[in-house]
């Protein structure tokens, strides 16, 4: 239940941020002095804030389904779980290890977003305009899934044992300490099983995201986006 209640909000958020990130950096770099943002940054960029957003809003869930997985309270409901954790630990306990989380979760989904979109465009230039098959938007989804789970692992490791308690939040301390009792594998225990589960996710997240707007536009009367070109630097 604290997934289900965590997972359908902080998607709806990190698609929704993602997409004004998207459409206001580029001013935002203009307005610094940069009149070609280039697109490629542009989607890392908007994807890495979009996963700090949903982060930030919906950290408390966040807590309370990994604490709840880790002392297999299954007999309490979310609720009543983040209730005893905040009598426990008072309001900051449903914050542990935050900054560490945000930290992870920035080059995540920097990487997740940001592939999809720059594979996405790329197709959309090679068949010179023609919208993507709904297929190919799973295929991407599963490839931006795969180059974020491999790249940013370590970091996940670090932030699930800060959040059940067993590591320091403090991810200088964590991860010298994590090293001299595990050594390197112990950065990445556990990265098959995650890599099974978050890659084919990413490509069903993707793709039903691309139906429902489709479908959306459709009922709204809205054509779809149009492929976005690299704007042309003057001479």
């Amino acid at each position: 239940m604290a997934d289900v209640l965590r997972t359908i909000p902080s998607s709806a958020v990190r698609f929704y941020s993602f997409a004004v990130y998207k459409a206001g950096l580029p001013a935002l770099f203009q307005s610094a002095g940069v009149q070609t943002a280039n697109l490629a940054v542009v989607s890392l960029l908007a994807g890495g804030f979009a996963g700090m957003t949903a982060m930030a809003l919906l950290f408390p869930l966040e807590t309370v389904r990994t604490q709840m997985a880790t002392q297999g309270a299954t007999d309490l409901s979310v609720f009543s779980f983040a209730n005893k954790l905040v009598q426990k630990g008072g309001v900051p306990a449903l914050y542990r290890g935050m900054p560490m989380s945000l930290v992870s979760v920035m080059p995540y989904f920097a990487i997740r977003f940001g592939v999809y979109d720059i594979l996405k465009r790329w197709h959309i230039t090679l068949a010179n305009g023609e919208f993507i098959p709904k297929t190919f938007n799973a295929a991407y989804g599963f490839t931006a899934g795969f180059c974020a789970s491999a790249i940013t692992f370590p970091m996940e490791v670090i932030r699930r044992r800060a959040m059940s308690g067993v590591g320091d939040p403090n991810p200088l301390i964590a991860v010298p300490l994590l090293l001299r009792t595990d050594g390197l594998p112990g950065l990445f225990r556990g990265y098959f099983v995650n890599a099974c589960k978050v890659a084919p996710a990413s490509a069903i997240t993707f793709f039903t995201y691309e139906i429902v707007r489709s479908s959306l536009d459709r009922l709204a009367g809205v054509q779809e986006d149009e492929p976005v070109k690299e704007p042309v630097k003057e001479p």
